[in-house]
């Protein structure tokens, strides 16, 4: 089903039965089936993500492996640079101009991005390339990063062009085209990238020109199917009033993704890498990577919310926006809680399949995941406030919140540094969660709170319980003692929530979804 078709109906429901709006199935079932195409294809990028990382913490060991994230954590705020943040305002703009069956206005805005993003991305990788010696010297104080920042300026134009694409497909309803592009195909070159690197005992320079090649590929099919929908190479004629609305919308857009996304999902990072060594940077960046499984359930409802919501706001129906709120925290709460209890609880023994030097790194793990929770508790706001043009909101929040993340991070990083980097990442996450869930009260007057929320907490708090008796009886686990209490865990979680956790709706969801399954 694609997003305009349950939009759609999500819409004649709303309207013509607004008091059961939540045991709507066609809507949660359409909400939860985009989410769960996206959410698999979420998994299975963690998945490749994490053999990634595996294999390169074996080849370059904790030190490589730090200057190698300090590396692409600067190619990150590189590209963000380069696109300008434009793909967030392309799938605005296309999901709207797509609930307005204006044609026309979405092949203006994905080929207008397309050649600002060429020409400005191409700029930033020059600049960065001529910087690199300067940056490598003077800033971080590690001369080996020199020529590794070099590497990744060439790949600048590559991915600021494909999340461009990407977002332009995420507009125009083909979620699963996004799905498919950044989540199986760019992951799986990379990976292959790295094989090919570890196999050939390649260093970081090595790995980093293989994986310049990898974004080329993704690139190229992003392009390949959005050229299939919208010619975006032509050059169309652009009306003023379009430029200003675009401007205004871009401009408090790309200072938000600059301050939080990139600067404030990544400052505890660069600090790490002015005050700490290598192998401390390399530590903090696993267990920082492995928050990421914690995020998918949220990554997975978001990129099925974000047209919805758009089209949502255009019609002004304030109902289908509450729905989709709630709905979507509840199935977040629902996996993302237990994902974050089972890292606490076996976060030790994950942490040493990457080397015994990683495992230090399990009270910082814990702390990250800490923030993590209050980002779950508090839902998807940051697309509520995004997709209902409140870009300027954000911006306020993401000036307060990297503040807070200097301040914190020039405090206790020198101090803490392992430690402190994670407290800077939990607050920061805690920060911007808490203030946009107010302000989504304060401007849409829609909360995501319902009585129900609380079972899925009280169900993993019980499962928890009891692992943490067996661990007490067991002592000291090996690793196939650990996996099958992770199993155990994750059994008695799912079955105590199927019998005491879930409402009708849901229990009837998982029943068509796991029909539909095995039908398959």
């Amino acid at each position: 089903m694609s997003a305009s078709k349950l939009a759609e109906e999500l819409t004649e429901e709303v309207l013509t039965n607004p008091e059961k709006i939540q045991g709507n199935m066609v809507g949660l079932g359409g909400l939860v089936r985009t989410a769960g195409m996206t959410g698999g294809s979420a998994m299975f990028a963690q998945v490749v993500g994490y053999g990634m990382v595996l294999l390169l913490t074996l080849l370059l060991g904790a030190g490589g492996f730090g200057l190698f994230t300090l590396a692409t954590t600067v190619k990150s705020i590189a590209v963000l640079i380069g696109s300008l943040s434009l793909g967030v305002t392309t799938l605005r703009f296309t999901a709207w101009y797509r609930g307005r069956e204006n044609a026309e206005g979405w092949q203006r805005m994905i080929s207008a991005a397309t050649w600002g993003t060429l020409l400005w991305s191409s700029l930033v990788a020059i600049t960065l390339w001529l910087l690199a010696p300067m940056l490598a010297h003077a800033v971080f104080g590690k001369p080996a990063m020199g020529g590794v920042l070099r590497v990744i300026a060439w790949t600048i134009p590559l991915d600021a062009l494909f999340s461009i694409w990407i977002s332009g497909l995420h507009g125009l309803g083909l979620t699963t085209r996004r799905a498919y592009l950044e989540q199986i195909v760019l992951p799986v070159a990379r990976l292959v990238a790295v094989l090919f690197s570890f196999l050939l005992g390649r260093g970081v320079e090595g790995t980093l020109w293989l994986m310049n090649i990898a974004s080329g590929i993704a690139m190229l099919a992003a392009g390949w199917f959005l050229g299939r929908k919208v010619a975006f190479w032509k050059i169309w004629p652009f009306p003023l009033t379009d430029w200003r609305e675009w401007a205004k919308y871009t401009a408090p857009t790309f200072l938000d993704a600059l301050l939080v996304t990139s600067l404030g999902g990544s400052l505890e990072v660069l600090l790490l890498g002015v005050f700490a060594s290598e192998t401390i940077v390399g530590i903090y960046s696993v267990a920082l990577r492995l928050k990421f499984v914690v995020q998918m359930p949220m990554t997975a409802f978001n990129n099925a919310l974000a047209p919805l919501i758009s089209e949502a706001h255009a019609r002004h129906d304030k109902p289908r926006l509450e729905f989709l709120f709630r709905a979507a925290t509840r199935w977040v709460l629902m996996i993302g809680i237990p994902l974050a209890t089972a890292f606490v609880l076996f976060g030790s023994s994950i942490l040493a399949l990457f080397g015994a030097d990683f495992r230090i790194g399990y009270l910082a793990l814990v702390i990250v995941i800490g923030g993590e929770v209050v980002h779950i508790l508090a839902g998807p706001v940051g697309h509520m406030l995004l997709m209902t043009g409140y870009s300027r909101i954000r911006l306020i929040n993401s000036i307060i919140l990297v503040l807070i993340q200097l301040i914190l991070g020039l405090t206790l990083i020198p101090l803490l540094q392992l430690q402190g980097a994670a407290i800077v990442a939990a607050v920061s996450m805690a920060v911007v969660s808490l203030l946009g869930l107010i302000e989504v009260w304060a401007l849409l007057k829609v909360h995501p709170y319902q009585v129900d929320l609380l079972k899925p907490v009280l169900v993993c708090g019980f499962a928890a319980v009891g692992v943490i008796a067996v661990q007490a009886l067991l002592g000291s686990a090996g690793l196939w003692s650990q996996i099958l209490l992770a199993s155990l865990f994750c059994l008695g979680y799912c079955l105590i929530l199927l019998k005491f956790g879930m409402g009708d709706e849901d229990k009837n969801l998982v029943y068509q979804l796991t029909r539909r399954l095995r039908m398959a």
